[in-house]
């Protein structure tokens, strides 16, 4: 079809919806009444015998129930009559199946093909907001295909709307003006795009893109020199407005108490991916820059952004469902999209550490975002147990301990506990951490081999200096190699 039958295609099916959708539901008269007088159909009641077998019961015990009465039998067999009766006449009513056949074709024809759900994205995008409002198995497909042509199309009104939808209210709270019909229409109750699960065509097509790249013999433009990105291209980019798309959706599910985590998890799939993709050419990027290249800015936002979760849990009530710690292990609790997000953030810092392509004045910064915000809960009673939570991931070195047996993620986070803040320097949760890490790693890989990762000497009988850069630390070792 060409643009102009798609227009008139789309301003046909907006003028008739109401009326296709009460075809599709037979909400006639004529249907209705035949409707209901088929339910006085005998045959859709289930006798007490019917019963009783299902139950296994066996013969002698079925014996045993008491008989109907005479009074009871001659008004089972008179409901039966009548039942009947009342069925024929409904079968003389139309049940307008023909016609509710052509308009499912109809709805199948159009809302769950690709090109006609792209011209709804491209030419009326807000009369997208119609259709996921019905109550027609159909919007289900139509959502998944819709979203996935948004982000696709750069010039889509999910990028409008979310270069729009900047302002906060209250704690990493973003505003939802009505303006931004679309992220209102999802988010305002976010138990729509929990029914819809938006996330999956935004979160896959991410990956599709990173993917792509990959794959592609023409380069990687998110590797080369930032330059305009982080104040205008970044919202012309399908990473970047899926990230802030998540965060948008994440953070009204905390607020509104829904018990899901709305599969935040994307995150780690998207993570590994850009660190798999990271490159610097030091021939056209400078390493040492805050965030050489879009891809370390993108991880930036990721990790900000998984920080801004957790830091949430501040000022929501204690009582609130979605906010309460069952365990402070490394189990999931989907029904506490927090803790779901501190798991995450424990995987992504770990894919980063243990990503050789990133440079160390990047791993030292994300390391740092996130054990500062380690340092700041474990002060507070009220946040402790996440704060239990961040270090168990930390420690494990991600979800499934895996990196616990990788000298390279130990070696990585000593090296930034070695040059944390000096604020922080004789603090007694920094000592106690740097403990467990350091010890780990002797007792795993031994002490000669720590010193790939820091300066490591001698210091007095029991204890072993650290260094890094200007940095230094004296760790307390026992039997130390």
């Amino acid at each position: 079809m060409k643009t102009d039958q798609y227009v008139e295609a789309l301003t046909l099916m907006e003028t008739h919806l109401d009326r296709l959708v009460q075809i599709y539901h037979a909400d006639f008269l004529m249907p209705k009444i035949r409707k209901r007088l088929e339910s006085f159909n005998p045959n859709h009641g289930t006798s007490i015998e019917k019963v009783l077998r299902k139950l296994n019961l066996t013969d002698v015990e079925i014996s045993n129930v008491p008989k109907p009465s005479r009074a009871q039998r001659i008004r089972r067999v008179a409901n039966n009559a009548v039942g009947r009766i009342a069925v024929g006449i409904g079968r003389l009513f139309p049940s307008n199946e023909v016609e509710r056949q052509w308009v499912i074709e109809i709805f199948q024809a159009t809302l769950l093909q690709p090109e006609y759900v792209r011209a709804v994205a491209r030419f009326r995008p807000y009369f997208s907001l119609q259709i996921l409002l019905l109550d027609i198995q159909e919007r289900y497909d139509f959502s998944e295909e819709y979203f996935r042509q948004l982000i696709l199309d750069r010039s889509s009104i999910l990028y409008l709307e979310i270069k729009k939808n900047q302002n906060l209210s209250g704690r990493h709270r973003y505003r939802l003006p009505k303006v931004n019909r679309l992220l209102r229409h999802i988010f305002y109750d976010v138990h729509v795009a929990e029914e819809l699960g938006v996330w999956r065509p935004i979160g896959e097509q991410m990956i599709a893109e990173l993917d792509r790249l990959h794959h592609g013999d023409d380069g990687d433009h998110y590797n080369g020199p930032l330059e305009d990105y982080r104040e205008r291209g970044r919202w012309k980019c399908p990473l970047f407005i899926g990230i802030r798309f998540f965060d948008i959706m994440v953070s009204e599910a905390i607020d509104q108490n829904i018990q899901w985590h709305m599969w935040l998890y994307y995150f780690t799939d998207i993570t590994n991916r850009i660190c798999r993709n990271y490159y610097i050419d030091p021939q056209k990027v400078n390493p040492n820059y805050e965030f050489p290249t879009p891809y370390s800015f993108l991880l930036y936002e990721m990790v900000s952004t998984l920080c801004n979760w957790i830091n949430k849990v501040r000022e929501l009530p204690a009582e609130q469902e979605n906010a309460l710690l069952k365990t402070v292990s490394l189990q999931h609790q989907n029904g506490n999209p927090i803790k779901s997000s501190i798991l995450v953030l424990g995987e992504c810092l770990r894919t980063i550490l243990i990503t050789e392509n990133i440079p160390a004045r990047q791993k030292r910064y994300f390391g740092s975002i996130v054990l500062d915000l380690y340092f700041e809960f474990i002060r507070q009673d009220a946040l402790s147990r996440y704060a239990e939570v961040l270090r168990a991931v930390l420690v494990a070195g991600g979800l499934y301990e895996r990196s616990s047996e990788r000298p390279d993620y130990l070696g990585e986070i000593i090296k930034v506990l070695v040059e944390i803040d000096k604020a922080h320097r004789h603090d007694e949760d920094v000592s106690q951490l740097m403990h467990i890490f350091v010890h780990r790693f002797i007792e795993k890989f031994g002490q000669v081999r720590l010193s790939d990762y820091v300066g490591v000497e001698p210091w007095q009988e029991d204890s072993i200096r650290l260094s890094s850069g200007n940095h230094a630390y004296v760790v307390e070792i026992l039997g130390n190699e």
